[in-house]
């Protein structure tokens, strides 16, 4: 185990895993007591460091023409070719903004919110590799810990973990910037030539672009006015050195104060160009505001929206229970209305019932009744017959009497 490769693998594995496998390295580390502490002092990059880390490590090539447009702006800049600086800050606002969608994409990737912010420190730490080689090496390292500004060189031995010299990835970066420094020639070159075909046939290069871009070009004309300034102090520098003793006292004093005005100059630059990052800061600070505020807002506001609801929801639970409430009224009223109905029926009930007892003693006595009265009907009929079969007799008797009556008288008129 060595520094390197547990910085590589640190820097390059997902940001919401660096700090546990820092750890863990940093444990695993701990026979070397020196490399566990510089193992366990890698700091976990912000978003925009990380999304920038994982560009570089991703689009080797675009970093590497990105180093290729500084080559070429720096050459220029020397050169005081005004159409080269602007054909060259145009390269540089294409490529940037296209490193700028490479980052958005690996956002989106990663589920990361990718917010303004975010987005303007991205641009920021590309504009600080394009202007200054010590940066650059920062981006191409792929182990930044924090976003890079332009024009604050003190942040960058902080902000990322430079590879050591002799290593793998130092000797793939000479080799890389060799070819860079050839192709910035020859990029210069071809700028040159560029420069002056239009010069023969003005008006191709035309005037479209963004706000946004617009806002990075004026911020990064500032910078390039400043290294301008700076190169031209160095070449005064320069020919201060090659004329040696041959310069006068009052040529010294006359390119003394040629330099102090030049420092004045850059200063008065570097404070614009300060005031406009700080411009920029105070803005960002106004979005970041605006955003809470918004957020905050509409918390509320569906915080208003969930209490709304929930009144809305115990209104209807409300009504749910009243309406159920009414209808076990309605039922328990339905079910007493049955309850007295059956009572009254089943008293109707035990009145027919008692009814049909005093009817059915009374059909017994009539029919008892009934029986003593044929009993007597039998008995008087039987009476009746003897008497008719007494009559009858008696009838015959007084018939045979009269007969015999008849013949006596009539035996005693024989008589008389």
């Amino acid at each position: 185990m060595d520094f390197e490769t547990v910085s590589d693998e640190l820097f390059a594995a997902k940001r919401e895993d660096f700090t546990a496998l820092r750890d863990e390295r940093a444990k695993q580390a701990r026979p070397d007591r020196a490399l566990a502490d510089r193992i366990a002092g890698l700091r976990k990059p912000t978003v925009a460091a990380w999304l920038v880390n994982q560009v570089s490590r991703n689009c080797p090539e675009e970093i590497d023409r990105l180093a290729e447009v500084g080559a070429a702006l720096r050459a220029a800049h020397q050169s005081l070719a005004g159409d080269e600086l602007r054909t060259l800050s145009r390269r540089r606002h294409e490529l940037i903004g296209l490193l700028n969608k490479r980052a958005q994409w690996l956002a989106r990737k990663a589920a990361y919110t990718y917010s303004d912010a975010t987005s303007r420190q991205i641009d920021d730490t590309f504009e600080a590799a394009v202007s200054d080689e010590q940066a650059l090496e920062a981006v191409r390292a792929a182990r930044l810990s924090a976003a890079l500004a332009p024009g604050t060189p003190e942040q960058w031995l902080t902000a990322a973990v430079l590879p050591e010299p002799g290593s793998a990835r130092t000797r793939d970066a000479g080799g890389a910037e060799g070819r860079r420094e050839r192709a910035g020639k020859q990029g210069a070159t071809e700028q040159r030539g560029r420069k002056q075909g239009a010069k023969k046939q003005p008006g191709r290069v035309g005037k479209q672009g963004t706000a946004e871009e617009r806002g990075r070009a004026g911020k990064q004309d500032t910078t390039e006015r400043t290294q301008e300034t700076d190169g031209k102090r160095a070449t005064a520098d320069r020919r201060r050195a090659t004329d040696g003793k041959g310069t006068t006292d009052q040529q010294r004093e006359t390119e003394r104060k040629r330099a102090t005005d030049r420092q004045q100059e850059t200063d008065r630059k570097r404070a614009t160009a300060d005031r406009q990052r700080e411009t920029e800061r105070k803005q960002a600070r106004t979005d970041q505001r605006r955003e809470t505020d918004r957020k905050r807002a509409t918390g509320k506001r569906q915080e208003t929206d969930r209490k709304r609801a929930a009144d809305r929801q115990r209104e209807t639970e409300r009504k749910q229970a009243e309406a159920a409430r009414q209808r076990e009224r309605a039922e328990e009223a339905r079910r007493q209305a049955i309850r007295d109905e059956a009572a009254a029926a089943i008293e109707a009930r035990e009145a027919a019932e008692e009814a049909l007892s005093e009817a059915e003693q009374r059909a017994a006595e009539a029919a008892d009744a009934v029986a003593d009265l044929r009993a007597q009907l039998a008995e008087a009929t039987q009476i009746e017959r003897a008497l008719r079969a007494e009559v009858s007799a008696a009838r015959k008797a007084l018939t045979s009497a009269k007969r015999t009556a008849s013949a006596a008288e009539k035996r005693l008129a024989d008589l008389d």
